[in-house]
């Protein structure tokens, strides 16, 4: 399994790509900010190396400057007792802002089923597009998708708009994919690389057009399209109780860790 902290800081360079204002990088953490966040995940320190009075500072400092409440990720990884040491700081765990950290080994033998035989409509209703690229016509269509499914609010979904049609960040690649349902967009699912990994963010499908399988079609079409670039492992976050944790543990990831939110209060 790569390194916990190397995952966290990949995926947190697709996102920069995606969605942040600022992604700050040092040996010792890794600080996201997103002006507009309407969710704690946006805005808080990561890949924490370190319980050190000085570096916590740096933190906290960073996030006040900004008008953000100062918080840190707590991962296996990170230093021993790093959570009783911040509680004697006056950090406290938000529950509801936990995450979960799913891998899948993209080398080793799968039985995946052919992704259309997941579908529970008319395989025939149903086109997978691989977007070309920010000039495809069919990226306003991903934005809209995504934006509605995820329930973005309206100045982040501008952003994420803007970004993927402007956004470059070396030793990231970005792949859009949408299913169109008799013509119509119904659900997205973007895959970034970064070196060996293939990160899953960004998907969702329409209200009217869920429990028909396309979820688990496109994660499927995304697996085989990481596998077949070469890719060794694939990852992806999210929210301790997103509907999404079971679909990709039935498709072979495993949990591999969680992780608490911890917030200065």
């Amino acid at each position: 399994m790569p390194p916990v902290h190397d995952l966290i800081r990949a995926n947190n360079a697709l996102w920069s790509v995606l969605y942040y204002d600022e992604l700050i990088e040092t040996p010792a953490y890794q600080l996201s900010f997103l002006a507009e966040a309407d969710a704690g995940f946006y805005n808080c320190a990561q890949a924490v190396t370190c319980a050190d009075a000085g570096v916590l500072a740096e933190i906290e400092a960073y996030y006040r400057d900004r008008g953000v409440m100062p918080a840190i990720y707590v991962d296996p990884a990170g230093p021993q007792d790093f959570a009783v040491w911040l509680a004697a700081r006056g950090w406290v765990p938000v529950a509801e802002e936990r995450e979960n950290c799913h891998l899948l080994d993209l080398a080793r033998p799968s039985r995946w089923p052919d992704p259309r035989a997941v579908l529970k409509i008319a395989p025939e209703r149903v086109t997978i597009v691989h977007l070309a690229g920010p000039q495809d016509p069919l990226l306003d269509a991903f934005v809209a998708v995504d934006a509605a499914a995820s329930e973005l609010p309206p100045a982040i979904r501008t952003k994420l708009a803007r970004n993927l049609a402007t956004r470059r960040r070396d030793g990231i690649e970005v792949h859009c994919f949408v299913a169109l349902v008799d013509g119509v967009v119904a659900s997205t699912r973007l895959v970034g690389f970064a070196g060996e990994l293939a990160l899953y963010a960004e998907g969702g499908t329409l209200v009217e057009h869920r429990r028909c399988g396309l979820y688990a079609y496109l994660m499927l079409e995304g697996l085989q399209f990481a596998r077949a670039a070469g890719k060794r492992h694939a990852f992806q976050t999210a929210g301790h109780a997103a509907l999404s944790n079971p679909a990709v543990l039935a498709l072979g990831f495993e949990r591999i860790f969680s992780r608490a939110y911890h917030q200065l209060r």
